[in-house]
């Protein structure tokens, strides 16, 4: 079995990792980290690291969803106005009248 020697990501102290690994727990100062595999290359990342990078996806599709929300909402809203005003507008031909609307 291969050994890679690494630097924690945590503590910078000197390490061996073993190929197959993907966690490690640094003898040093204890702190569990990934081991990251990229073609040839081995490297540590601290599980905070992910973490935050798991924890903006996360923010991200949660924006994104509530964006969607706010879009739906203004379809109603605008579409219940629609509605309203039409309404007025038959009231008004009834009746004869006009009402125009007051600027903002």
């Amino acid at each position: 079995m291969k050994v890679f020697s690494l630097i924690c990501a945590c503590c910078g102290a000197a390490v061996e990792v073993e190929e197959s690994a993907n966690l490690y727990k640094c003898s040093y100062c204890g702190a569990q980290q990934v081991v990251e595999h990229s073609g040839d290359v081995i490297s540590l990342k601290k599980i905070e690291t992910l973490l935050d990078d798991v924890k903006v996806g996360a923010n991200r599709a949660a924006s994104g969803l509530a964006l969607q929300r706010l879009l739906n909402d203004i379809a109603i809203i605008e579409k219940s106005r629609d509605q309203e005003l039409a309404q007025l507008k038959a009231a008004d031909d009834q009746n004869n009248v006009s009402v125009k609307p007051t600027p903002s």
